[in-house]
């Protein structure tokens, strides 16, 4: 465990198995992370961060560069996707029939 505590990114399954039976979690930087429920010192509303700690910023750049990758992802998605449909119009185009 690291000197300063954080809160760290941890997938929710991971979170409430933790909570239920104990189980170590690992964050998304490889830290193992013991969830435990805060009860009273819970942040109202909160989904993840559930008490005031800074966010480890080892697991906020590991999950800023898995957003980007997702977005990558998806406009490499987008972009197949027009390919294929000017692919088709071309190909309608070859046999005489206007896309």
């Amino acid at each position: 465990m690291s000197t300063q505590e954080y809160n760290h990114y941890v997938a929710k399954t991971a979170i409430t198995r933790g909570i239920i039976d104990g189980t170590p979690a690992i964050a998304l930087c490889g830290e193992d992370v013991l969830p435990e429920h805060q009860g009273r010192n819970a942040i109202p509303n909160a989904e993840v961060a559930h008490r005031r700690l800074e966010t480890c910023p080892d697991c906020k750049d590991l999950y800023d560069l898995l957003a980007e990758k997702e977005a990558l992802r998806e406009k490499e998605r987008q972009i197949r996707q027009r390919i294929e449909e000017r692919r088709h119009a071309l190909a309608m185009r070859r046999e005489g029939v206007d896309a």
